[in-house]
């Protein structure tokens, strides 16, 4: 590793001894501000590992395998309570890897990370990266993306366990090409921008006094500002070109765009919160188990880009009776509430209704002329004020449980233009044609396509608690790759049955199960092949195998599986009586020669496939023994 102190211009001379620590020795101001930087041997930059200024562009690392490198902007700090609006301009030529990062950190200007997936900035304690990874490996986020990384007072990760939220781009970075890349903290909240884009591709919320359980600033509250890069077995040049640093911002004016990976629930600073809505320990409570209630929850940040499609999944909680929630989409306001009781805060009624929106409705309380208790319905009335009734719904169907159950329950919503899916705890309910852009001629969106999201929920007579657990959106048909994050299954016993689950995250996924690597159809004793949780009713001895199952969409794949082995549940029992005796030679005898292709059946207890004398030796094995 090379450190280098270079002259200053502009500014004052950093002593090495005071900038080697940001939490000892002489600091330097906490207000950076920088009107517009291309780079020079002035003195502004404390270098480490293959970081080099040349040719008027700061250069992370250099076409060589295996290196990574750091800069930090000596100077001045950056003092994050005031807010900052950063802008920077990147190339990455000669190669794709690994990618490189903008960090705010409070180690010292000495900090460097490790190589390849590190980024050069996996390692810096007390540290925040937003990082541009341009090579993914098996089992991370598909590459290129764009994800916002930190452990708090811990060494930072580049893992995608410890991503606070991150966004998938949806074509790979060009070589030559410059792109550029905008950061605004602001209020709470952390916006990124990409490649030019009036819409921010993340927002997430974030307290640098509080991240993980502990303050990544220092001392005098502020972080230094700089940037990392690296490579690994695959290489690239990785060089900044101009950077500008304001440090204040105000809310920026972000468009249309709201995707957030992580759990949005967990910063009331994202939400208008209307009626009775308030915020409680990361949830939204939409009604307080009282009578008589409606609230609602809006995304207030950013209108969603939900005319080229979205995918969306929100668990919640509800415990009473009545009367249920939506999740809507609405071109009226981020204030926007109807009426309590059936209206379920969206529905005309004892209030005007939500115009130009669509509501995807669990209803929890239903009077005699309406549909069945509990159940699930997509209603609206176009332009007009939403109706709860049910004949305003365009499609609904019923919840195979009770949904006041108190228990989490998962409702998942995916829209492709021109098809409507909603999922109940990972099972499809209904499917439904629907073009946002034209409900009945009109379309219920703004003038670009986009429309504010978020819930609505009430109670009459009967009530209550109403509560909104976790919260993932994306937005503008973007891809999210598959991330497995849970399988499961039990050990098994002949006849069965086997059944297998698996849990993943990612826009629009598709499923396939393996058994040996060979693909597995649904017919005979196999459902599920194609969906996330697989059964195999009956099974045997030879159902023992490799199992697979593939979750894939347009932008990547996720695989996870196990090995089983099928135990038959009575050795030399023939005849499945629990028994071995003179009936299971019987048995074998009248099935003698039959084949079983796909495994065992009646008559062949050494599960071989076939009946035959060998069976006749394996019921001699075992005579006299119960399996009672």
């Amino acid at each position: 590793m090379t450190m280098r102190v270079l002259a200053a211009v502009g500014a004052f001379v950093v002593g090495l001894a005071g900038a080697g620590s940001a939490s000892g020795g002489v600091q330097p101001p906490c207000d950076l501000n920088i009107d517009l930087m291309s780079f020079s041997d002035d003195g502004s930059f404390f270098l480490n590992g293959s970081a080099e200024i040349t040719g008027g562009q700061l250069r992370l690392t250099t076409g060589i395998s295996g290196q990574a490198g750091s800069a930090w902007f000596v100077p001045t700090r950056v003092d994050p309570a005031a807010g900052f609006d950063t802008t920077f301009v990147f190339t990455i030529n000669n190669g794709t890897a690994d990618g490189l990062a903008f960090v705010l950190q409070s180690e010292g200007v000495g900090a460097i990370g490790g190589s390849g997936s590190d980024l050069g900035y996996a390692g810096i304690l007390r540290s925040l990266a937003i990082e541009i990874d341009t090579f993914a490996f098996d089992g991370e986020f598909s590459a290129p993306h764009i994800s916002v990384q930190s452990r708090g007072q811990d060494a930072n990760s580049a893992a995608d366990v410890d991503t606070l939220a991150y966004v998938q781009l949806s074509e790979p970075l060009v070589e030559q090409q410059q792109y550029q890349m905008r950061v605004v903290y602001s209020g709470g909240l952390l916006y990124v921008f990409f490649a030019g884009s009036t819409a921010a591709q993340i927002i997430v919320p974030v307290d640098f006094s509080n991240i993980a359980g502990g303050s990544v600033l220092d001392p005098g509250g502020c972080l230094i500002a700089g940037f990392t890069g690296a490579t690994g077995g695959v290489v690239a040049t990785q060089s900044i070109l101009q950077w500008t640093f304001s440090n204040s911002a105000s809310d920026p004016k972000i468009g249309c765009g709201a995707r957030f990976i992580t759990d949005a629930t967990e910063s009331p600073a994202l939400f208008s919160l209307v009626g009775t809505a308030t915020a409680d320990a990361g949830d939204i409570i939409l009604t307080r188990g009282v009578e008589g209630e409606a609230g609602a929850s809006w995304y207030r940040v950013a209108t969603a880009d939900v005319q080229q499609g979205f995918d969306t999944s929100f668990t919640f909680e509800l415990e009473g009776q009545a009367d249920g929630i939506a999740f809507l989409i609405q071109s009226d306001s981020v204030n926007a509430l109807s009426g309590g009781g059936s209206d379920l805060g969206y529905g005309a009624g004892v209030a005007p209704g939500i115009a130009r929106s669509l509501a995807v409705e669990i209803d929890t309380f239903c009077f005699p002329d309406e549909f069945a208790c509990d159940h699930v319905s997509i209603q609206t009335d176009g332009v007009n004020q939403n109706q709860s009734g049910d004949f305003y719904s365009l499609a609904h169907a019923d919840a195979p449980i009770d949904l006041n159950d108190g228990e989490p329950h998962t409702l998942r919503v995916a829209y492709t233009p021109g098809v409507m899916e909603v999922y109940l705890d990972g099972s499809l309910l209904l499917t439904h044609p629907i073009d946002l852009a034209s409900i009945a001629g009109q379309s219920i969106l703004n003038k670009d396509g986009c429309a504010f999201i978020g819930f609505t929920g009430s109670t009459g007579a009967a009530f209550a608690q109403q509560r909104i657990t976790s919260w993932t959106f994306t937005d503008s048909g973007a891809c999210v790759p598959p991330l497995v994050t849970g399988f499961t299954a039990g050990d098994v016993v002949a006849p069965g049955p086997l059944e297998f689950s698996v849990t993943a995250t990612g826009t629009l996924l598709t499923y396939q199960w393996f058994r040996d690597g060979n693909p597995l159809a649904n017919g005979g004793n196999i459902s599920g092949a194609t969906s996330p949780q697989l059964r195999i009713d009956p099974v045997n001895g030879n159902w023992s195998g490799q199992y697979d199952v593939a979750v894939s969409n347009a932008c990547g794949g996720s695989s996870t599986g196990a090995f089983f082995s099928v135990t038959p549940r009575c050795p030399g029992d023939a005849n499945d009586d629990l028994a071995v005796n003179f009936a299971d030679i019987t048995e074998v005898l009248r099935r003698f020669g039959t084949s079983y292709d796909d495994g065992t059946g009646p008559g062949d207890p050494n599960i071989d496939g076939q009946s035959s004398f060998s069976d006749v030796t394996e019921v001699l094995r075992y005579f006299g023994s119960s399996c009672r």
